[in-house]
């Protein structure tokens, strides 16, 4: 998995695009040299903010598109990608929109996007569930495999439980990856909405451990002790 604290610097997205910036991210481990100049982590970046629940996103439905305008170096024509809501899951406190990237633009991605806190009320939560830890179970699907299980904030073991459950992510999502083989898996979110995607990162990929899954998080907070 990916996350954005490993990277020298998410700033170094703003110079994607162009011939001259070929080089971009040489030098860094895989999968960065791939999904910073490719785009991927700078979309991912817009799917958990501007398009999020919080924001523009609080009304498109499955099947509408959003529009993403990638960084582009002086002189060189901005490209605009389009990536397609999937599904929407969870409501208010927890809230993952699933996104299939542009393939018209040679995005092979399907973002899962976490929505930021919307309200200050869910901060003390987060604060009083620090006084113990639950476990977040992680099994592989229909396989055989061992059973693991990680210390979680039992806050953020509660939102990922009716998300993944109630919400349907884990049926919707499992549908996407049969249906693109050939996709990544991008979590994303920043804040709670980071911590949420590190979290569901780890349990899907227990899940699903062909898949290939990443997540890029922005200011996360501890939610486990290990």
């Amino acid at each position: 998995m990916v996350s954005t604290s490993e990277a020298p610097s998410v700033i170094l997205a703003t110079k994607l695009a162009g011939e001259e910036c070929a080089d971009f991210g040489a030098g860094l481990p895989q999968p960065w040299t791939e999904l910073l100049p490719g785009g991927q982590i700078f979309a991912a970046l817009i799917l958990c903010t501007s398009f999020s629940e919080k924001y523009q996103g609080r009304l498109m439905q499955p099947g509408e598109r959003a529009d993403v305008r990638l960084p582009a170096a002086d002189g060189v024509m901005a490209q605009t990608w389009h990536p397609t809501l999937l599904h929407r899951a969870g409501h208010q406190e927890a809230v993952a929109y699933t996104w299939l990237g542009d393939e018209a633009a040679g995005d092979r991605t399907i973002y899962v996007a976490f929505a930021p806190m919307r309200r200050k009320r869910q901060f003390f939560k987060i604060v009083g569930s620090c006084t113990g830890l639950g476990d977040l179970v992680c099994e592989p699907l229909g396989a055989e495999g061992d059973r693991q299980s990680v210390l979680i904030a039992p806050y953020i073991q509660r939102k990922l439980a009716k998300v993944w459950g109630g919400c349907g992510l884990m049926e919707q999502l499992s549908k996407y990856v049969a249906a693109y083989p050939q996709h990544r898996i991008l979590f994303s979110g920043i804040s709670h909405g980071a911590t949420l995607a590190q979290a569901a990162a780890l349990q899907f990929q227990c899940a699903q451990p062909l898949a290939d899954v990443h997540a890029a998080t922005w200011n996360a907070f501890k939610w486990t002790d290990s």
